[in-house]
């Protein structure tokens, strides 16, 4: 120690207590006791010479791996020494943690985002699954996300599956209906949470966006989430889901997924228990199977079940998950649908509800007739021009025909993919380019084969 002197003074007191003591140490021109000198002062590790507590750093350096027996098996591990140093040594080869605030050689230490982490804290991080971003572990949240993100969720997706959106009639009834579309999220092209605020805001007030459990990877992850609009009546689910289609944000799918479903909820209080019995009769009917599944696009599943019916099964609530749910008081809801972000799909599934609830209305249509596909099909196309995209649909997905209307609304026949989508360049292939103003209907009215041919019952 070269600036340290140790001597042995006689009659000689500490500067600071005052102390005689035979034993003292001059340090910066001073005599100090040994107890008063510990109190004060320090060694440092670096230059190995007396520093001021004040300016003292604890550091810690990794070693290298050491052999750990426990019970029959060996582990490596690391081990830390700890040195205490002062701030000029420090500077020159020692940094802090910003998260346990240590010290550690510069060449050991992690840099993230302008922060400076030890190997210890950076390794115990986790990365958000909605943000990319890495956090520490107090911050982990459910279903993989940091903080920030699962408040941001929960504030803009409504984490109660059985949430409603408000009861805010719109539009001119009595027949009013409500939608639940399912999607789920690209997050390498945006955040989930951010992809719905974007759709609140289109629809301005006119939906929620709640968590579907069914929406969920085989990790845990939430992959999308479900899309609630109020009661409305067609004219006003037509104009607000126009403005949606017209911005679709970039990220969504719906149709190409295992698990999205589209569910139509319509108004209980104009059907009577003998309209409701015979749309029961009608969904549920084996015969009718094929016709249903081409309608819906997609077969029955768990979350979509049919089973036969009688009359006599329309007092009784059943499975919420049946082809027609009849669980909740206030609505029918067909969930036979598979989810789309095609505008004329979804159009079109809105207005086969209409059309078979309107059909089984009707004083001619006895329990035989409410069973029966061939009856249905001739008061859609009696009334076709109401039904214009589910006519189109039927023209091509099931009568097999092509015509203007089909081409323009995007409906291909049977021989061809109900919706074609390729992710490689189109965030959105569900899609169809027509125009940038979307179809023109009105530019076909005056040609004869818009509204489709005059074909019989059989398809000839």
């Amino acid at each position: 120690m070269s600036d340290q002197i140790e001597l042995l003074f006689v009659e000689k007191c500490c500067c600071r207590c005052r102390d005689e003591n035979i034993e003292v140490t001059k340090v910066e021109g001073k005599l100090w006791c040994n107890k008063c000198l510990l109190e004060n002062y320090f060694i440092c590790s670096g230059c190995n010479s007396f520093k001021l507590r004040k300016s003292r750093h604890s550091v810690r350096s990794i070693n290298d791996c050491y052999s750990k027996v426990v019970g029959d098996q060996c582990f490596d591990e690391q081990y830390t020494t700890c040195k205490v140093m002062c701030d000029q040594c420090f500077d020159e080869q020692y940094t802090t943690c910003q998260h346990c605030n240590r010290g550690y050689k510069k060449s050991t230490v992690h840099k993230y985002e302008n922060h400076i982490y030890c190997r210890s804290c950076y390794n115990s991080m986790f990365e958000c699954v909605a943000c990319r971003r890495r956090c520490f572990p107090e911050q982990f949240m459910s279903g993989g996300l940091c903080r920030y993100c699962y408040d941001d969720e929960c504030i803009t997706i409504n984490p109660d599956h059985h949430a409603r959106a408000p009861q805010d009639f719109q539009g001119k009834g009595p027949h009013y209906y409500g939608i639940e579309l399912e999607v789920e999220v690209d997050d390498r092209i945006e955040r989930r949470a951010s992809i719905a605020k974007k759709i609140l805001g289109i629809f301005n007030g006119f939906v929620i966006t709640k968590h579907d459990g069914s929406l969920i990877d085989v990790n845990g992850k939430n992959t999308g989430f479900e899309i609630v609009t109020v009661p409305a009546s067609r004219k006003v689910q037509y104009e607000k889901w126009n403005l949606f289609f017209d911005n679709l944000p970039k990220g969504l799918r719906s149709y190409d997924t295992k698990t999205c479903g589209l569910h139509i909820h319509c108004s209980r209080k104009p059907l009577s228990m003998l309209t409701i019995a015979k749309m029961l009769l009608f969904i549920n009917n084996p015969e009718n199977a094929k016709f249903i599944q081409t309608i819906a696009g997609r077969s029955a599943n768990r979350f979509c079940q049919i089973h036969s019916k009688c009359l006599k099964d329309v007092r009784r609530a059943g499975d919420r998950y049946e082809a027609l749910n009849l669980v909740n008081k206030g609505t029918v809801e067909f969930r036979i649908f598979r989810g789309t972000l095609k505008r004329e799909s979804l159009f079109k599934s809105i207005e086969f509800c209409d059309a078979l609830l309107h059909y089984c209305m009707e004083c001619f249509c006895n329990f035989s007739d409410s069973k029966r596909v061939d009856k249905f099909l001739d008061y859609v196309k009696l009334h076709k021009k109401d039904y214009l995209h589910l006519w189109a649909f039927l023209t091509a997905r099931w009568y097999g025909t092509e015509t203007d209307l089909t081409r323009k609304m995007g409906f291909p026949l049977p021989n061809k993919p109900a919706e074609v989508e390729s992710y490689n360049n189109e965030p959105n292939p569900e899609i169809r380019q027509n125009t940038d103003d979307g179809p023109n209907y009105g530019a076909l009215e005056g040609n004869d084969d818009f509204w489709g041919p005059d074909l019989d019952n059989d398809g000839n």
